[in-house]
């Protein structure tokens, strides 16, 4: 799930409006509709902090399979080279019809003779 979603899931079952939850963390309603519909490319940390305050739940919760926000600490428990790792951070931030664009390059038949 994208965090949009789990921002929206997490402010449903707590039952509170776009309204309410934008009046706890002191933003205007349209940043959360802009936040849950994905609109914004990546949440401030200041932003994600307060809104999982305001959710009682932790900044991971809201994160979780959002790729855009795993951390050097999640991608270094991997068996990565650092340059791996750096492609990897830089990769995940990119726009998506860029990231489709490089998936596309590595799916292209090559021959290695």
């Amino acid at each position: 799930m994208s965090v949009g979603q789990n921002l929206r899931t997490k402010r449903r079952e707590k039952k509170l409006t776009v309204k309410a939850l934008a009046d706890k963390i002191g933003a205007d309603h349209s940043t959360i509709v802009r936040y849950e519909n994905g609109d914004v490319r990546r949440i401030p940390e200041e932003q994600l902090n307060k809104l999982a305050a305001a959710l009682d739940c932790s900044v991971d919760e809201l994160t979780e399979g959002d790729f855009k926000y795993t951390s050097m600490k999640k991608v270094s428990s991997k068996s990565f080279t650092e340059e791996e790792k750096t492609l990897i951070l830089k990769y995940r931030q990119l726009p998506i019809f860029v990231q489709n664009t490089i998936k596309e390059m590595c799916d292209w038949p090559f021959n290695v003779n």
